[in-house]
C-alpha cells in the first residue's frame, strides 16, 4: 500500500479501534459490573444496541476522568519519582502530536497502542471506584486483597505500556 493510501486506511479503521478498546470495552465492563444481571438477564436485540451506546458514552466519560483524576493528580507523584531517577517519559499530549508525524504505517501501530493505555487508565479507575462503592458481585471477604493486586498490576501494565511507547517514539525520532 502507499503513504495515501495507509494515511486514508488510518483515518477511519483505528478510529473504530480506538472507540472499540478504549471506550466500549470499559464501558461494557463497568455496565457489567454494576448492571451485569439486569442487562443480561433480558438481552434481547435492542437492549444489546442500547448497552453498547450506552458503554460507548461511558466510556467516552471514563476517557475523560481518568485522564484528568490519574494522569494529573494520582500518576503525578510516580512522573515526579521517574523523573529523579532520570527516567522521563512522555505526556499523552506529546505523545499524540509525535505519532501523527510519523509515517502512516507507524502510526496505526502506536493508534493501537494508546488505545490500550487509555483502556488501561479508565480501567483502573473502575477499579478505584469499586474500592468506595462496591457493587454486589464484589462483596466477598477477599475483596480488598484481590482488588489491591488487581490494581497494582493494572499499574504496572499501563506505565510498562507508556514507557514503552515513550523509548519507541524516542527511537522512531532518533532514526529518523
Amino acid at each position: 500500500m502507499d503513504e495515501k493510501s495507509l494515511r486514508k486506511l488510518d483515518e477511519t479503521i483505528p478510529e473504530i479501534y480506538f472507540d472499540i478498546i478504549a471506550r466500549i470495552i470499559p464501558g461494557a465492563l463497568t455496565i457489567l459490573i454494576y448492571f451485569g444481571d439486569r442487562v443480561l438477564q433480558d438481552s434481547n436485540f435492542l437492549r444489546i444496541i442500547a448497552s453498547l451506546l450506552f458503554s460507548y458514552l461511558i466510556g467516552i466519560i471514563l476517557d475523560i476522568v481518568s485522564d484528568i483524576v490519574l494522569n494529573r493528580i494520582i500518576f503525578r507523584p510516580f512522573f515526579i519519582l521517574l523523573k529523579i531517577i532520570r527516567i522521563e517519559l512522555l505526556s499523552d499530549s506529546i505523545l499524540w502530536i509525535k505519532i501523527r508525524n510519523l509515517r502512516a504505517d507507524q502510526i496505526l501501530v502506536f493508534n493501537k497502542m494508546m488505545a490500550e493505555k487509555a483502556m488501561l487508565r479508565s480501567i483502573i479507575l473502575v477499579n478505584l471506584v469499586i474500592f468506595f462503592y462496591r457493587p454486589s458481585l464484589f462483596q466477598s471477604d477477599h475483596f480488598f486483597l484481590l482488588g489491591g493486586v488487581s490494581l497494582a498490576v493494572l499499574f504496572l501494565c499501563h506505565f510498562s505500556l507508556q514507557l514503552y511507547v515513550t523509548e519507541r517514539i524516542r527511537n522512531l525520532e532518533g532514526l529518523q
